[in-house]
């Protein structure tokens, strides 16, 4: 018991900031005129690139309505939309899954072939 307590002030690695590696970096800073698309395996910092990216797209001018972010999970798509509003305004970026763009474009297109949005 004596060693959990003293370690009360210890920082978990989700609360450290590791510094990007080289492929992450280029990543993140590739040219923003074009498409970009993270391909990794588990554990290798895809959701973290992914945030850098757009944080990055954001804050050197691309309107958050071009930018849309998409990921597997529903738990790594709420994560990088809260660290996305942690550091800037994500604005009117979509930031979801394969799933939710799709049942967003299905909502939004409906009307085209007699249907409601619901």
């Amino acid at each position: 018991m004596e060693f959990f307590e003293d370690c009360t002030n210890v920082c978990t690695i989700a609360q450290m900031e590791i510094p990007l590696n080289p492929e992450q970096k280029r990543a993140v800073e590739a040219p923003k005129d074009r498409p970009l698309l993270i391909v990794a395996g588990a554990g290798t910092g895809k959701t973290r690139t992914l945030t850098e990216r757009v944080v990055f797209l954001l804050e050197n001018g691309v309107p958050g309505k071009s930018i849309c972010a998409i990921t597997f999970t529903n738990k790594a798509s709420k994560e990088m939309k809260e660290r996305i509003a942690r550091r800037e305004k994500g604005g009117d970026c979509f930031v979801g899954t394969f799933h939710g763009l799709g049942a967003m474009i299905l909502r939004h297109e409906a009307h085209r072939v007699g249907r409601n949005a619901s």
